[in-house]
C-alpha cells in the first residue's frame, strides 16, 4: 500500500532550508539588490556588483583590523611568541583526557598522552611537536588556558635551546616570582630549569602569556655547564593514583591531610626512584651505570646505610635551602618535587629545583619556608651537619642589605616589564588578581630569618 508523504514541520535538524538558516552576509546581501533595483530602476547587475565589492572589501578590512589589534597584542609586549597549531584529532583526545581529569580532580598522565602537532617561533619555520596535557591539579586545565608539555624528536630544532618544555599559565606558578627566584638560583650555581614568558598563539587565536619551563633534559644539564648525568626522582604515579582515588574535591581533605604534616596517602618511603629521560639512558652504558650509582645513593641514604656526606653536595644543598627560605619557597622542598642530579665528576647528588611558588600568603612569615614543618621529608636531608653549617652561612650572606640591593638592581627591571604586561593583561580577563612585585616580601624575610639566625 502506498503511503501517502506528509509535510513535516521545519526544523533545525530537518533537511530543509528555512529562512533563518541563511547566512547573514547572504541575507544582507540580496535585500541590498533589491533595494537597489526598487530604489532605482535603472540601477544595473554591474553596479549591484559594485556594492557587492565595496561591502566586501570594508568586511575584509575590519577582519584585518581585528587580526592587527590582536597581533599587537603579542608583538609589543617584547616577547617571543610560539605557534601552536593542533590538529582536529589531536585536540579531541585532549579534549578527552582534560574532561577526565576535570572530573576525578587530578590529571593522570603516561606518554601514551602524547598527540602530534606542529609549531613554530616567531617567524620561523614549522615543524612537528607531540605534546600532552601537564599538571597535577585542574588548575592547569581551567577554562581556555591549558598547560601542556611539548616534545621535539627532531635533533635539528629547537625552541630558546630547549628541546622538552611545558608551557602555563603563570599564575600555576606566581606569577614573575617563579622567575626571579629561577634567576637568583642561576646566578648561585644551583641547578634550575630555563624559565621564560613568552606569547602563544593556539590554532590561529592569541591565547595569551604563558610561561615556558624547561624540561629535565640534558639540553638542562649542558646549559648549567653541567657534564651529562641521570637527574633522579620519586615517582609520583601512586601519590597521584591515590589521590584520584580519594577524590578530594567530594571529601574536603586535602588542608586536614596537610595539617597532619605529611602527604599520609603516599610518602617518599613508599615511592620508587625513577629517573629522567629513562630510554635515552639505557641506551648509554656509561649513563646506565651512573644511574645505578644514583638510585643506590639515595636508597643506600634512606636505609641509614650511607652517612649524608657520601651522597649529598653539602654545600649547594645548604645555599638552596637558604636561597629557598629567603624567598619563602618551601613548595619545591615538597618530597614529590625534589629532583637530584648525579654529578659523574664528584659522585654526589645535586639539587634541581622548580616548582616553587615564591611568597605564597602562608610563607612570607613562616619561621622557615619548608612545608609541613619538622615532619617532611626533606628534613632528614636539611639536618645534615655539612648542609646546616652550609645554610647558616649562605643564609648570613644573602640575607645581608648588600646582597638584596644588587638582587634587585640586577633583576629590578626585567621583573617591572613583566609585572606590566602579566598586569596589562588582567584588564583583559586572561588572568586573576596579580600580587605585587616581591621585593618589600624579600627584605621582610630577610629581617625575620637574620633574627632567627640571632
Amino acid at each position: 500500500m502506498r503511503i501517502k508523504n506528509t509535510p513535516s514541520k521545519p526544523t533545525s535538524h530537518g533537511k530543509k532550508i528555512i529562512f533563518w538558516q541563511i547566512p547573514a552576509a547572504l541575507i544582507f546581501l540580496i535585500a541590498s539588490f533589491i533595494f537597489g533595483y526598487i530604489s532605482n530602476p535603472a540601477w544595473s547587475i554591474e553596479s549591484a556588483v559594485q556594492s557587492i565589492k565595496k561591502t566586501l572589501i570594508k568586511s575584509d578590512l575590519a577582519i584585518v583590523e581585528d587580526i592587527r589589534q590582536e597581533m599587537g597584542l603579542y608583538t609589543s609586549n617584547g616577547l617571543a611568541t610560539i605557534f601552536l597549531d593542533i590538529p582536529f584529532d589531536s585536540l579531541l583526545s585532549i579534549e578527552e583526557k582534560r574532561t577526565e581529569a576535570l572530573i576525578a580532580g587530578i590529571l593522570l598522565t603516561s606518554d601514551d598522552d602524547f598527540v602530534p602537532a606542529d609549531m613554530h617561533l616567531n617567524d620561523g619555520m614549522s615543524f612537528p611537536v607531540k605534546i600532552r596535557l601537564k599538571g597535577d591539579w585542574t588548575d592547569h586545565l581551567v577554562g581556555d588556558k591549558w598547560s601542556f608539555r611539548i616534545h621535539i624528536d627532531d635533533s635539528q630544532q629547537a625552541v630558546l635551546g630547549m628541546s622538552r618544555f611545558s608551557i602555563q599559565a603563570p599564575e600555576t606558578r606566581s606569577y614573575e616570582k617563579e622567575w626571579v627566584y629561577h634567576q637568583n638560583l642561576l646566578q648561585e650555581g644551583i641547578l634550575t630549569p630555563r624559565y621564560y614568558f613568552v606569547n602563544v598563539v593556539q590554532n590561529g587565536r592569541f591565547n595569551g602569556i604563558y610561561a615556558l619551563e624547561e624540561s629535565f633534559t640534558e639540553d638542562l644539564l649542558e646549559s648549567q655547564n653541567r657534564r651529562e648525568g641521570p637527574i633522579i626522582r620519586y615517582s609520583e604515579d601512586l601519590l597521584w593514583k591515590n589521590w584520584e582515588n580519594l577524590n578530594y574535591q567530594e571529601t574536603n581533605l586535602r588542608d586536614t591531610i596537610q595539617q597532619i604534616g605529611e602527604f599520609w596517602l603516599t610518602g617518599a618511603g613508599d615511592s620508587e626512584i625513577t629517573s629522567f629521560r629513562q630510554n635515552h639512558i639505557t641506551k648509554d652504558e656509561l649513563l646506565s651505570g651512573e644511574l645505578f650509582a644514583a638510585i643506590e645513593l639515595l636508597s643506600s641514604f634512606n636505609e641509614g646505610l650511607l652517612p649524608g656526606e657520601e651522597v649529598f653536595d653539602q654545600e649547594l644543598w645548604g645555599k638552596y635551602f637558604a636561597l629557598t627560605d629567603l624567598w619563602g619557597a618551601g613548595h619545591a622542598t615538597a618530597w614529590h618535587n625534589l629532583r637530584f642530579y648525579y654529578n659523574p665528576i664528584t659522585g654526589l647528588l645535586e639539587p634541581v629545583v622548580f616548582d616553587a611558588l615564591p611568597f605564597e600568603p602562608s610563607s612570607v612569615k613562616d619561621r622557615l619556608a619548608f612545608p609541613f614543618g619538622e615532619k617532611g621529608y626533606i628534613q632528614q636531608i636539611f639536618r645534615l651537619p655539612g648542609i646546616q653549617k652550609s645554610y647558616v652561612t649562605n643564609l648570613e650572606r644573602v640575607t645581608k642589605a648588600s646582597y638584596l640591593n644588587k638582587l634587585e638592581n640586577d633583576y629590578g627591571d626585567s621583573l617591572d616589564h613583566f609585572h606590566k604586561i602579566l598586569t596589562g593583561y588582567l584588564e583583559k580577563g586572561i588572568f586573576g588578581d596579580i600580587p605585587p612585585i616581591p621585593w618589600n616580601d624579600l627584605w621582610l624575610r630577610a629581617n625575620i630569618l637574620t633574627n632567627n639566625l640571632k
